[in-house]
């Protein structure tokens, strides 16, 4: 028996043979080739991820270049008021769905529809989809953070109304996304679903003087297909 297993291990390079434990065990050199093998695969493994992560940030350079050269190009991200949500929330949705850009939702904009939840089904419904977006973490919606609001002084009567007070909420909160996403024209825009805003010289004014880009929620959808077509 004892030279049967002297003979296994003299003529298998994987095994050695001790007389006096009487036991196989596996050689050193086959040690090393495992440790070696755990060590090739996990250096392949950060290869691969690093090639991921360097693709992901190539395709996100080539897509911010693509669309700066274009005459109307398109906002990196889009801020949404009231109305917009609440008479266009099919459009929203397929502006998040897209994937193209990140919608923001500001904080007085769901305060609005916290206070209007009773009176609408449909408002409930689009309360219930915003919720289990952010749930669920959809990179491409996001509300309006406590500490995301940037400031914005007004020349006027220290008492504003509270149409007039709800829109600087909103530009405000424009503002701090346009630091955040660089001061380039259409990076940041506004979209509304209220034509009263668009025709209210006093609030366009607002907008402007902070280079806030506004535009009606169909028009843009309109543009957006326009441009898809283009591409």
């Amino acid at each position: 028996m004892l030279q049967c297993a002297e003979e296994i291990a003299s003529n298998n390079v994987l095994f050695t043979y001790d007389k006096i434990k009487k036991w196989f065990s596996i050689c050193d050199t086959l040690k090393q080739t495992d440790e070696k093998s755990l060590k090739d695969a996990k250096r392949d493994k950060q290869h691969v991820m690093g090639q991921l992560w360097l693709r992901s940030e190539v395709d996100n350079l080539e897509y911010k270049i693509k669309y700066s050269s274009r005459k109307k190009s398109l906002p990196t991200c889009i801020v949404i008021d009231t109305d917009a949500l609440i008479n266009y929330s099919l459009i929203i949705k397929k502006l998040v769905n897209s994937t193209k850009f990140i919608v923001v939702v500001p904080a007085i904009v769901i305060s609005a529809l916290d206070e209007q939840k009773k009176l609408s089904k449909e408002v409930r419904l689009t309360i219930r989809w915003l919720e289990f977006q952010l749930q669920e973490g959809n990179c491409n919606l996001k509300s309006q953070g406590i500490h995301e609001t940037l400031p914005i002084k007004l020349d006027g009567p220290p008492k504003l109304s509270k149409e007039i007070c709800n829109f600087k909420h909103i530009l405000e909160c424009c503002n701090y996304f346009k630091g955040e996403y660089g001061e380039n024209t259409g990076i940041v825009t506004l979209l509304t679903g209220s034509d009263d805003l668009l025709e209210s010289s006093e609030l366009m004014e607002m907008a402007k003087s902070v280079k806030i880009n506004i535009e009606h929620i169909k028009t843009f959808q309109f543009q957006l297909k326009t441009v898809k077509n283009k591409g």
